[in-house]
């Protein structure tokens, strides 16, 4: 299974949908998906791309954990919802943040994110994470 094409009606990616599902390497998710649930492609060790969709609003809990594949996601501006521990143990290289989100969440992420685009800046990891202020002015 190295890439899935889900059908234009899917509106949540369930819980453990593609839990550990080693041999998934890309997924673009339907333009009407609203939810990616708890732990839905949690250790996808091959996970290389996904495609969210814009009008996705919430990414929960352990979502795209150590999906070691993974080193850049783009979330779309819509998302107004991410979960303490969604993104946590990727190897991103380059991660997109929506233009409206509080940037607290990259803390959460790891220390393994290079660039990061916020409002359609790009900042090198270390300097865009300002501790407790989130991203630097």
């Amino acid at each position: 299974m190295f890439e899935v094409v889900l059908p234009n009606n899917i509106t949540t990616i369930p819980e453990d949908a593609f839990f550990q599902c080693s041999s998934l390497m890309i997924i673009k998710l339907p333009e009407v998906c609203t939810v990616i649930g708890e732990c839905a492609f949690l250790s996808c060790s091959s996970l290389s791309e996904i495609i969210l969709p814009q009008g996705l609003k919430r990414i929960e809990r352990a979502a795209f954990l150590s999906c070691s594949s993974l080193t850049s996601l783009e979330i779309p501006n819509s998302v107004n919802y991410i979960a303490t521990d969604a993104l946590q143990d990727l190897p991103l290289d380059t991660l997109v943040l929506p233009e409206s989100y509080v940037a607290d969440m990259i803390g959460r992420v790891g220390t393994t994110v290079s660039t990061i685009v916020w409002n359609s800046v790009s900042y090198p990891a270390d300097y865009a994470y300002d501790g407790e202020k989130g991203l630097a002015d």
